[in-house]
């Protein structure tokens, strides 16, 4: 069963529902997928984080527009996750970012830009197949993927991504840095366009 939310929200919280209780609160997985589906949506100016999954077990967020919220755009604890199509922009943080265990997710044709703290930001990430997004302006690296496996990255552009002017420019990461990928193991790159900012 699909839960789906197509609506227009400012400032007010929206919790993806799975049958029983809110993704969001669960103190374990259980054993039912939640499969939330979270379509057409645009979703700004929130305190914190524009959407954030824990515990999420199956999930579906497509063409919504994530804008100038606190925290970042999407944040994910969890697996079975697919975000084609959306745009993630303005964000005080990343526009993508992960936490704790975090797997099989596929972020496709996606629009990441003006996020200050990065673009797409996967740490502890097992499986993911990252293909044809464009990043651009990130605050920090416009990719950055910390003790991963199993990744494959095709054919994204990240451009201008690193030292904005809102940065200490000192304590950002462009889109070159060598950290962009720490500790991954088993990671294809294929077709990456990547340009610095000037």
């Amino acid at each position: 069963m699909w839960t789906t939310f197509v609506l227009w929200a400012t400032a007010t919280k929206i919790h993806p529902a799975s049958s029983t209780a809110s993704a969001s609160s669960k103190k374990t997985y259980g054993w039912q997928e939640d499969t939330p589906q979270i379509d057409h949506c645009r979703i700004e100016k929130f305190s914190g984080d524009a959407i954030h999954f824990e515990r999420i077990w199956c999930f579906f967020v497509r063409h919504c527009h994530l804008f100038a919220c606190g925290g970042s755009g999407i944040v994910v604890q969890g697996w079975d996750g697919f975000i084609p199509d959306n745009r993630l922009s303005g964000n005080g943080g990343a526009g993508f970012r992960t936490l704790h265990e975090n797997a099989s997710v596929t972020l496709t044709g996606n629009r990441v830009e003006w996020n200050r703290k990065g673009g797409i930001c996967v740490y502890g990430g097992i499986k993911y197949n990252i293909t044809g997004n464009y990043v651009d302006r990130s605050g920090n690296s416009g990719l950055e993927m910390v003790d991963c496996s199993d990744i494959a990255v095709t054919g994204n552009v990240i451009y201008r991504s690193g030292k904005p002017e809102w940065n200490d420019p000192e304590k950002s990461f462009s889109c070159h840095h060598p950290e962009i990928c720490r500790h991954c193991f088993y990671r294809k790159f294929s077709g990456v366009r990547a340009r610095r900012r000037r």
